[in-house]
């Protein structure tokens, strides 16, 4: 009897669980596991493994057959056991259990000063909650009901709930914070697209409307889903579609709207919505399987009425009194991205928008001026960019807009002309991670990054971002470089500069899709005679460019001249200037000439031949009959011992009133030199005034060093005649 039980049950039952756990293990190591993948495998093993077991052994006497079915058992009933149970919604854990959205009226928007923060605007007696993973429904409702509150939204899966506070918001959430499985919780705050343009709060409007809530339903089972978090109910969503478009996405979106109030005459969104928005995404995406694309172009836009800590240039430090609304923000996105094992498998990226700013108000809260906020100091950015939730702004040549907020842990990017808002950005990146994601789809979200950032050229090639662009050129960003030394980032000079649009790059000198790879190309050259080899090397630098330090460079413009320096890279600039010192330096005006010294060139008249370096100075010749000495002082000109006997008689050189060698017991050579010396101390100062007018700022650098020799001769002019 134990026997048989052992033969017919045991063993089928055995040989199914150890199949139900192989294919659990070979779908942990290739694709993603949940309680539901373990079920369907044990479940799907039990159905194939009993009548097999039963059917093999039948037919011991048929060894032909019984092999067949052996056959067909290993390599197609169990594969099909794996690919059935990672596929199949069945026994499934639901993220959305007991899961509901709050979609009725949103009170209407307060501004709230926070101290040591800036000024908010938020939803009045409203919070989102954060708790732990896997804390109970019932254990949450118990501590807000027992302090006041109510929950409206809740997602537990995720452990995120929206609560209606009492109007004592401040003690409850000292209340809730007591709580050991609470993680955080934090004021509902406005979120405004990030359009070109802002919303004034002075005039903010009492309507609001109902969040429609959207079962997720992949509108394209078979591909990557993009998903777009926005504010519908205005226009800003066609900035998407319309960059879409122009890079050749195609595929369909889908739109989450989270319009939740009107601000003056656009709609604006808020944390929770955009909360709740997100969680769905990713619970919908992994009940599919399916790998997503998020783009969220909705951000806070902190403000301020005091005009001390506002900067007006978007810079770096600037405004980083703008961060605290950004921090709760980028929290809150933390906590829920953290609560997905499929976001954390690699499955999810979301491009959020780095917003527009911050700005300066008026007592009447009316909108006086916007500019970019410095977020290198908020760490919860590195912490979402390891969770593949990237930040984005917009640069302008280089630069950060002035509109746009920027850090060291913000990926900046160059829009197209006539567009604005980092809107664009997030929305340029987005399509760039579908393009390249569509094109491999078996990669890892880690793996679409590095393949947008790291690139290997051919030879003849540098990087530049995903692009490789020629090794005379200066990388702008990965759509725009600069031939040098022609072209400059900086100037952006028509005709030396090349741009890509967005979703390609350059490949040499060439725009293709930002999915394909530079192929290398090797050209093989064949050998040719001694004396042919030097006038086909001279026929290939001539195609190539000119030689400066070991390289080919681009010529010059018709207007301007290639100067090579000894060290460095060649630029172009106006024709005339002379080498110094390696350098090259403008020449002198007319009268004048450039003459070189070891300290640096001067500009001095044409035919002088300066004194020799004398305490850091040179000067100007001594007259007929004297010579130069050097002394500690400085330099000076001392009288010929020919021409010292000949000052000596006063009455033939000077007029007495000049001169009374009994009551000064000088000579009056000695007298003419101190009244030189003071002459010259004079120019001196007077000359270092001149040239300092324009500032240090090395702008105007030559027409400082111009004024002051100007300011010189004219100076040195009246002291000749002493």
């Amino acid at each position: 009897m134990i026997n048989k039980i052992i033969f017919y049950i045991f063993k089928p039952l055995a040989l199914s669980l150890l199949i139900a756990l192989f294919c659990y293990w070979l779908n942990s190591l290739f694709s993603f596991n949940d309680r539901g993948v373990l079920i369907m495998a044990l479940v799907g093993s039990l159905i194939l493994i009993f009548p097999s077991y039963f059917i093999i052994h039948s037919l011991s006497k048929h060894r032909t057959i019984k092999k067949f079915f052996i056959f067909l058992t290993l390599f197609i009933g169990i594969p099909f056991v794996g690919y059935y149970a990672d596929t199949s919604s069945y026994f499934r854990t639901s993220l959305l259990k007991e899961a509901s959205i709050y979609n009725g009226p949103m009170p209407e928007p307060q501004l709230v000063y926070v101290p040591g923060m800036e000024i908010i605007s938020m939803f009045p007696e409203q919070a989102n909650l954060f708790t732990k993973p896997g804390t109970s429904v019932k254990k949450v409702t118990e501590l807000v009901s027992s302090v006041g509150g109510k929950i409206i939204t809740q997602i537990p899966t995720f452990g995120y709930y929206l609560i209606q506070t009492p109007k004592d918001s401040e003690q409850f959430i000292s209340k809730i914070e007591e709580a050991d499985f609470v993680l955080d919780i934090q004021p509902n705050i406005v979120l405004l697209p990030t359009e070109e343009g802002v919303v004034d709060f002075s005039n903010s409007g009492k309507n609001s409307d109902k969040l429609v809530s959207i079962i997720l339903k992949s509108p394209d089972p078979s591909g990557i889903l993009f998903v777009e978090i926005d504010v519908f109910k205005s226009n800003h969503y066609e900035i998407v579609n319309g960059v879409r478009e122009s890079m050749g996405a195609r595929g369909p979106v889908l739109q989450i709207d989270v319009s939740a109030v009107k601000c003056d005459k656009a709609y604006c969104s808020s944390t929770d919505r955009v909360y709740a928005a997100l969680a769905s995404v990713l619970a919908g995406a992994e009940l599919n399987r399916q790998k997503v694309i998020i783009n969220i172009p909705v951000a806070p836009m902190p403000l301020t009425k005091n005009t001390d800590i506002f900067t007006s240039q978007s810079k770096e430090k600037s405004n980083t009194w703008a961060t605290g609304q950004w921090e709760i923000f980028a929290k809150g996105l933390k906590n829920i991205i953290q609560n997905s094992d499929w976001s954390k498998n690699g499955n999810v990226t979301v491009s959020q928008s780095a917003g527009n700013g911050s700005c300066l108000v008026n007592s009447r809260n009316s909108i006086l001026d916007c500019a970019g906020a410095d977020m290198s100091e908020l760490m919860v950015l590195n912490q979402l960019a390891e969770d593949h939730i990237y930040f984005y702004g917009v640069e302008e040549k280089g630069k950060p807009a002035k509109y746009s907020n920027h850090g060291k842990n913000i990926i900046m990017k160059e829009i197209p002309a006539g567009t604005k808002g980092t809107s664009v950005a997030t929305a340029i990146a987005s399509v760039e991670y579908e393009k390249v994601w569509k094109s491999n789809p078996k990669i890892k979200a880690k793996e679409i990054k590095n393949k947008l950032t790291t690139v290997v050229c051919p030879f003849g090639l540098q990087t530049c971002g995903m692009s490789c662009i020629p090794k005379n050129a200066e990388c702008c960003n990965p759509n725009t470089y600069c031939l040098k030394p022609a072209g400059s980032c900086l100037v952006q000079k028509q005709g030396t500069c090349s741009y890509c649009s967005p979703g390609q790059k350059f490949c040499g000198m060439f725009c293709v899709d930002i999915t394909k790879e530079c192929q290398k190309e090797v050209a093989e050259e064949k050998p040719s005679e001694p004396t042919q080899k030097t006038t086909n090397n001279k026929a290939k630098s001539q195609d190539q460019g000119l030689l400066c330090n070991g390289k080919y460079w681009s010529p010059c413009a018709s207007d301007q001249q290639f100067y090579c320096p000894l060290k460095g890279d060649p630029y172009c600039d106006e024709k005339g200037k002379i080498l110094c010192n390696g350098e090259y330096w403008k020449g002198c005006k007319i009268g004048e000439e450039l003459q070189c010294f070891p300290e640096g060139p001067m500009c001095v008249p044409e035919g002088m031949v300066l004194t020799p370096l004398c305490a850091g100075k040179r000067g100007l010749p001594c007259g007929a009959g004297y010579h130069f000495i050097c002394v500690a002082s400085g330099g000076l000109c001392e009288p010929d011992e020919n021409q010292q006997q000949l000052v000596q008689q006063p009455e033939q050189q000077f007029e007495p009133s000049s001169y009374d060698s009994q009551s000064s017991g000088k000579t009056p050579c000695q007298i003419v030199m101190e009244k030189r010396r003071s002459c010259e101390a004079v120019c001196a100062e007077q000359s270092d005034a001149c040239s300092n007018t324009c500032g240090s700022d090395g702008i105007c650098i030559t027409n400082c060093a111009h004024q002051g020799r100007v300011c010189h001769n004219a100076c040195y002019a009246n002291c000749d005649g002493l």
